[in-house]
């Protein structure tokens, strides 16, 4: 099965224990991170509905 990872990082206890980067991506450069960006944003949004502080209207 194809997919379209750039790279992958695994941390554990807040250390880098594996790193890899495919294609263009590598250690140095910025990746775009808008289809996370959005998930991330989602989750946030639901916590704090959850949470009552914001209205999910």
């Amino acid at each position: 099965m194809a997919n379209y990872t750039d790279g992958i990082i695994v941390l554990h206890q807040g250390k880098v224990v594996y790193e890899r980067y495919f294609g263009c991506l590598n250690e140095t450069e910025y990746h775009a991170a808008m289809s996370m960006t959005k998930s991330l944003t989602g989750l946030l949004a639901e916590m704090l509905i959850a949470q009552g502080k914001l209205d999910d209207n």
